[in-house]
């Protein structure tokens, strides 16, 4: 009689986990429903989870991998507000530094970059890099490497410089080429905006040693366009040259409308310095052409002002003027100001800082010009 008690006594105490487990049985498997990529049955399936206190890390996982679909499809909110909630999870789970909250924060510092919001982006990425330090894995590098690009967009060079400095000591150390790449191309980035272009060209050919080894079409287009746009700044034009001749059919084949223009443009701009007249003139007509079919007004005006420098090279001081001026009309008929915008980004706002420089640099130019033609 006595075991008897006994064996009901146990039946009562495993009757909650036999529901339990009943209740957390599901018609796909987590890893099956993960691999759909489908929000709504990860959506679905995360609500069955929340019953099942054992399933917490899979929950963080299931949100971890909705914040990353949303993401995708470019909520960027709610691929912020899911992966919180995996981060929370995944905090409560583990007190020490654990991969999975260094992939959370990393994401998230992904998330607020795209959304332009800086401040949050450099705390997730720095509590990323942190994790990633302590664990010791080679995802480090990249953290530090978003925390640099951080740096380098709210115009913090030195600190760019220093964390960009760290992810590459550290991709070497884990002789990860791709992440040693990604640095040597940012440093190009960094050095070119601080106007040090030897040391950007120094930078761009270091990355080139990696990039020869392998086939990366739109990472090769990028290197030999900011190539390109390092050596004609430094007055080097042969090498200008170059590069832009070979970067041009990977534009092309890329169809990017705008970066075909841009590159016919400075290459014309090359072959003026040069005193090559015959092929700059058929190079800006070719960027120009590519500028007016896609309607590009900023490169169009760029256009209009090589042909401005063409002419002023030629001795033409009237037809120099007169696309001076055309650029000017261009960018005016084209200038959308952020105070006409609701609410506008930083890509936005760069555009047309880049276009207030323009402007001015153009209408100083036909100014002067004129002057001097009248004088005559």
């Amino acid at each position: 009689m006595q075991f008897r008690s006994l064996k009901f006594l146990l039946f009562l105490l495993c009757l909650p986990t036999y529901f339990l487990s009943a209740q957390c049985e599901f018609d796909q498997s987590i890893s099956e429903v993960i691999a759909s990529r489908d929000i709504d049955k990860m959506l679905d399936l995360s609500n069955q989870v929340q019953a099942c206190p054992e399933l917490k890390d899979s929950l963080a996982l299931l949100y971890h991998k909705i914040g990353i679909r949303y993401y995708v499809k470019k909520d960027y909110e709610k691929a912020i507000a899911y992966t919180k909630q995996g981060l929370e999870i995944r905090n409560d789970l583990f007190d020490q530094p654990h991969f999975d909250k260094g992939q959370s924060h990393h994401n998230l510092g992904v998330f607020y970059k795209k959304k332009e919001d800086l401040n949050n982006a450099e705390v997730h990425f720095k509590s990323a890099g942190d994790i990633y330090d302590n664990i010791d894995s080679s995802n480090v590098s990249s953290s530090y490497w978003e925390l640099s690009k951080v740096y380098f967009l709210k115009g913090e060079y030195n600190r760019s410089l220093s964390n960009l400095d760290y992810a590459l000591s550290k991709a070497k150390g884990f002789k990860d080429e791709r992440r040693i790449l990604n640095c040597y191309l940012e440093y190009g980035n960094i050095h070119r905006d601080l106007t040090q272009y030897q040391a950007a060209i120094d930078s761009l050919l270091k990355a080139k040693e990696i990039l020869d080894q392998y086939y990366l079409g739109w990472d090769h287009a990028t290197l030999y366009t900011n190539l390109a746009s390092n050596y004609l700044k430094r007055g080097q034009y042969k090498e200008a040259i170059a590069y832009g001749e070979k970067v041009i059919p990977l534009w092309e084949d890329f169809e990017d409308a705008y970066q075909q223009s841009n590159e016919w443009n400075n290459l014309g701009l090359a072959y003026t310095r040069l005193g090559d007249f015959e092929n700059a003139a058929v190079c800006l007509n070719k960027g120009k052409a590519v500028a007016k079919q896609h309607n590009i007004g900023l490169v169009l005006s760029q256009s209009q002002n090589n042909f401005g420098e063409l002419f002023l090279a030629q001795g033409q001081i009237e037809k120099a003027v007169q696309s001076f001026h055309d650029g000017v009309r261009t960018l005016v008929t084209d200038f959308d100001t952020p105070q006409y915008l609701e609410n506008p980004s930083r890509k936005q706002v760069q555009r047309v800082s880049l276009k207030r420089k323009v402007l001015n640099d153009l209408s100083d130019k036909a100014a002067a010009l004129l002057m001097l033609y009248e004088e005559k």
